[in-house]
């Protein structure tokens, strides 16, 4: 069986960025192994994407590079800078686990909706709420 690629969103530029970061190794601790291969990708406060290795509190000390997640379609998932060159991880879903402003307010989905990369959760919200 091969095992689905998803990455785990947590961190984030919200007040609830300590918050995210439990909700994060609550999911990591019950991913099955034998049907995910987990990538963890952290937001720092300031907004910088580091794919790092598990979303322990201290994370963004450890073993972390520099990721971003690509809208663009035909990329499917990351961009990685590992050793001055860039690398690109396809996704197969991604667990956004962000709390707060820009990551419940749709952000996000957006961004994953440009992507075209599935992800868990609520679809982006209706623009029609917006226009009336």
């Amino acid at each position: 069986m091969t095992k689905l690629k998803i990455a785990v969103l947590f961190g984030g530029c919200s007040e609830e960025h300590a918050v995210s970061i439990k909700s994060a190794q609550e999911i990591a601790r019950n991913l099955d192994p034998e049907k995910f291969d987990p990538l963890y990708i952290g937001i720092t406060q300031a907004g910088g994407w580091k794919l790092c290795d598990y979303p322990d509190a201290n994370w963004e000390s450890g073993n972390c590079i520099p990721a971003m997640l690509s809208p663009d379609r035909n990329v499917h998932g990351l961009i990685v800078l590992e050793q001055g060159e860039c690398k690109i991880i396809r996704l197969d879903i991604v667990f956004p686990v962000l709390h707060g402003k820009m990551g419940e307010d749709g952000a996000m989905q957006g961004l994953l909706e440009l992507s075209g990369i599935p992800y868990v959760g609520c679809d982006y919200p209706e623009l029609s709420a917006v226009h009336g």
